[in-house]
């Protein structure tokens, strides 16, 4: 299955309004049907929760807002396991479906693709700006092309890791903060990390977006 989002404002000039859909679509529809919305190739599954914006001010600022960001990403994450808990469920038990050969399949559903621009990506990986959800490129390695082969992010490790960080003995955590540093990861939990029916290998599906990232040296 394919799951497409995008935060979108609904007002310009005026007001902060946004909504944030989530659609769901299966994997094996062509592109030509799927692209013509008369056809409901896609079903909105929910709108998410959008934050208001932060009006900390004075001392103790950029703590207020640090925390804010993380309570918030810990809301997304509580909304998202409870849309997806049914695909959970299936995908421990499977369910039987009449296929398009005629035949009876026990499946068993699999989000293998989120498709959303890059600032979603990192809020629901829990990256830093500006580095990369896919691959563990570093900074320093923007403008040098695709020569070099990056390992891609392994954000079942970094779960491990987090649990590391707050319950190892102080050389496992020390060891495990400096990990998630080095990685870029934030301080809390990816939303898509530990849920059973996404696929952690082909999750992130690279764009052009990406590959800008990885050529054209930001301006500093």
């Amino acid at each position: 299955m394919i799951v497409p989002s995008d935060q979108t404002h609904l007002t310009n000039y005026s007001g902060e309004e946004k909504e944030w859909p989530v659609y769901l679509s299966l994997g094996n529809i062509d592109s030509t049907i799927r692209s013509k919305p008369s056809n409901l190739a896609s079903i909105v599954v929910a709108v998410l929760p959008v934050s208001p914006k932060y009006n900390f001010k004075g001392h103790g600022k950029k703590t207020a807002v640090k925390q804010q960001q993380i309570h918030n990403r810990e809301i997304l994450r509580k909304v998202f396991e409870h849309i997806f808990r049914p695909l959970h469920v299936l995908f421990n038990t499977g369910k039987l479906m009449l296929c398009a050969d005629g035949w009876m399949w026990q499946c068993y559903p699999v989000i293998c693709a989120w498709t959303a621009d890059y600032f979603q990506n990192i809020h629901l990986h829990s990256i830093k700006q500006p580095h990369c959800p896919g691959c563990s490129a570093p900074k320093s390695s923007f403008g040098e092309g695709n020569s070099l082969s990056w390992q891609l992010r392994d954000y079942r490790l970094y779960i491990q890791k987090m649990i590391l960080a707050t319950q190892g003995d102080e050389t496992k955590r020390r060891e495990a903060i400096q990990y998630l540093e080095d990685q870029v990861v934030g301080t809390s939990e990816g939303i898509l990390w530990n849920m059973k029916c996404i696929s952690p290998t082909t999750i992130i599906v690279p764009n052009i977006l990406h590959t800008v990232y990885l050529i054209c040296q930001p301006l500093e």
